[in-house]
This record gives structure tokens, sequence and C-alpha cells, in this order.
């Protein structure tokens, strides 16, 4: 990654936006709006906004439509509402902008708007207010344009907002997810950048945890059949929601189908998403699990020598699913945490590093990525635990640059017996220690 800096000053300067096609950049500085454009690949100094748009008045936010031909702006005028109010201008044929236009007090209120996006669509706008009431402070709201007026503004409710602040709302183009700043209760910081999803919509795209044939997770000693834990994890309390993709197309959320078409030996592969319910969370909290031939016992048993092979720190190779192909362990490198942490530590970013060096050597080398936990805690916590360690890892891969089609498998291994003083009684914590891991397996194919 190359950080290119744009032209800057000794004056305060912030991003405030970006335009949905990524070519022009709007700058908070001096009390009002800058832009700078990208042309060829490099970005233009920073030029203040047209006066006949926002004159010498204070204005902090900015989002522009798809077309780039509408801005919606937040501005203190001596005509406003109340403090800051949202207003627009449109571009002419000329380039230059209208006059600003005051949206009108169905949108502004006595009090502050703030942080105005505009949809893709240019029909929804989402702001936040701490004047039309809700939940605390600011909270987000949206409104709609019918061609002639806008709708009255209406809250998004939780766990979008809190009794404390909650802005700048920016959601996907598809509006499936997005992001949100709030300072609300259980944060790292004063405001802290939260993603949501919408719980009736599955995301497959993300990572998973693998169940094979007829056990559970392939580090478990269970003779559970896969539909028997759909059946369990669908009927837990704890489930909002259960998501199943059927050889890699099908999406269905009925249990008794997923049954049907497992006992008729039509399903190859099938992938899950659990949603757990969340009574007050801003995102959508979910575990992926993936269950390759169910009704397969060979290949049970081939993931099994596979799973044996990663856990024994001496072997040198394995078999994967694929009959007939083997991979060899080159380099396997350890990443330690904190107890109770899906946090990386200084030293785990350097263990990281090297091994995104090794595999930057060798295109052919491939990576499986293997959290653990120790045993404080249930085991459904700490499977739970594993999987956001091998997660974050896998992230930190991709930040140095390491394609995700490399990164083979992601597994969580749950709690971990690396010593056998640990059998039938409490690790010790130097041992604990050691448990609390993730390890980033390099393979190439022979």
């Amino acid at each position: 990654v190359q950080a290119q800096q744009v032209e800057n000053s000794k004056a305060h300067e912030s991003i405030v936006s970006l335009s949905p096609d990524g070519k022009i950049l709007f700058i908070y500085k001096l009390g009002t709006l800058w832009r700078s454009d990208l042309v060829n690949d490099k970005w233009s100094a920073p030029v203040q906004i047209g006066k006949e748009m926002i004159s010498k008045d204070y204005v902090n936010h900015v989002s522009i439509t798809e077309d780039g031909k509408t801005i919606y702006y937040t501005s203190e005028k001596k005509n406003s509402t109340g403090n800051l109010d949202i207003y627009k201008a449109e571009m002419k044929s000329d380039g230059s902008w209208t006059n600003a236009e005051n949206i009108g007090d169905v949108v502004n209120s006595p009090g502050n708007e703030q942080s105005p996006y505009i949809s893709a669509d240019g029909k929804t706008l989402y702001f936040s207010s701490n004047g039309h009431g809700g939940f605390g402070g600011y909270d987000i709201f949206k409104c709609t344009w019918n061609g002639k007026k806008w709708s009255k503004p209406e809250n998004m409710g939780m766990p979008y907002n809190s009794i404390s602040d909650d802005v700048f709302f920016c959601p996907k183009k598809d509006l499936t997810e997005g992001f949100f700043s709030s300072n609300r209760k259980g944060g790292i910081g004063s405001y802290d950048i939260y993603r949501y999803f919408f719980a009736d919509v599955p995301s497959f795209d993300q990572s998973d945890v693998v169940i094979v044939g007829k056990k559970e997770n392939l580090d478990a000693s269970t003779t559970k059949s896969t539909m028997q834990w759909v059946r369990e994890q669908s009927s837990n309390p704890a489930t909002e929601k259960m998501f199943f993709r059927i050889n890699g197309n099908e999406i269905t959320d009925d249990v008794s189908k997923v049954e049907k078409l497992i006992a008729e030996g039509k399903v190859k592969k099938l992938e899950v998403e659990q949603v757990e319910k969340c009574g007050n969370c801003a995102y959508k909290n979910s575990n992926f699990y993936t269950a390759i031939d169910p009704t397969t016992d060979a290949m049970l048993a081939a993931n099994n020598a596979m799973l044996a092979n990663n856990m024994n720190n001496n072997s040198s190779s394995t078999t994967n699913s694929n009959p007939g192909t083997t991979t060899t362990v080159e380099k396997k490198f350890v990443v330690y945490f904190d107890f109770n942490s899906k946090e990386l530590t200084p030293d785990a970013y350097g263990q990281i590093a090297k091994a995104a060096a090794q595999l930057k050597q060798d295109e052919k080398l491939n990576v499986e990525v293997t959290g653990y936990a120790d045993y404080k805690g249930s085991a459904g916590y700490n499977k739970n635990l594993s999987y956001k360690r091998a997660n974050v890892v896998k992230k930190q891969l991709a930040d140095n640059d390491i394609k995700k089609k490399r990164i083979k498998k992601m597994v969580a291994g749950g709690e971990l017996e690396t010593d056998a003083s640990c059998i039938g009684k409490p690790c010790e914590e130097e041992q604990n220690a050691k448990n609390r891991r993730v390890e980033i397996i390099i393979r190439s194919a022979q």
C-alpha cells in the first residue's frame, strides 16, 4: 500500500467524503469545504468550493449524487431553521453551481442536522439530527424525495440508534450493509466506527469453519451428523436465523428442505450462516460453516487425516479433499494472543509479516490459518474466539497483499491441548498462554 499525500497546508485538514466514482475528494479546512480532483492518478491542489454555494458560512459535511450533479451539505446560515441545516446545490451546464437552497423545515429542525448521505438513486437522504426527537442525542434518520417534496424524516431505530450520538451513516449501494459512527456505551474510545448487516440477508462471502462428513468441525470427537448439528443450532435460543447455500448456488432458510436434499444424496456442499440474536448490536453477529459432501464417509476420513497432520507440529505433508493431490508444509508461523483477546500484538504483526514475505517469494505457496483458545470459559465461547482470532490473522495477511484465494482454509480449532500435563486438570498459565494461538501453515502443492 502506498500513501500519496494530497497537497496540505499548516491549517487543520480532514476528509469529509469521497464521490461515488472516487475522483473527487471533499476536504474540510478553515471552517469550509474544499475539493481535490483525481487527474492522471494524482490529486490536484485543493480549491474552495464555489462562493455561490457556501459563501463564508461554516460548512462541515457534504455528499454528492452518483451522477455528480447535486450536492447536499450542512451549513450554518442566517436563514437556517436551526443551527446546522441541510442545503443542496445543483451543477449548471457550464460546471458552476446554483445558489444554495435550504431543503426545508420538513427535514431541517430547530436543532442540528449533520452528516447527510444521499443514496445512489438520489431519492433517499440519510442524516443525523438532535432536533427530531429519538433515542438519545443525535439519531440517524432517513427521508425520501418523490419528485416534488421530501417525506417526513423517519427515525432508523435501534440498533442504528442508541441513547448516545449516532452519526455519519454510510450504506453500501445495495443497502445490505454499511457503516456509521457512535459514542455509545461499550465502544473502545469516544466515537467508534460500527458496521451493520441486515439479519434477513445472507452474506456467504465471509470466512467459515469447516464441518466435514458426519462429524462436527473436524476437531470434535462427537459422532453427530451434519443435520443433527444443524437442527441443534437452528433450535438454539441464541440463534435468530439460519441460512443455507446448497452446492454453491441455491440459498434457503428451510431446514426441512435441506434435510430432505441431504437424505436424497443431492447435497455435495452445504454452507451454513448462523445469525445470533443480539438485542442492541449495530451489526449482524454471524457464524459461518461449510459441510463438504456430508453423506460421504471417505471424505470424512481424508479430512480427519488432514486435521491430524495440522495438529502435529512435526508433520510434513497431508492429503487435501481432492484425491491425488498432496501438499507439503514449507513453514509454520505461530501468532500468540492475550487472554480473552482477538487483538494482534506487536509480535503478532511481525510473525504475520514474515509469513507474508515467504508467500510473496513463491506464488505457488498457499496458506492455512487455524485458530485456537485455552480451556478457560465454555467450549462454545472458545470455539467462537478461536474463529475470531483466525479471521483477524487472515485479514492481516490480506493487508500484507496476500490474495484471498491463496488462503485455502481457515479453521476454528477451539480449545487446544498441546501438553499431556493439562489433561484431567487445569492448565498452568504458561500452558494456557501457548494455547491462545493461531497457526499460519504455508504449504506448496505437489
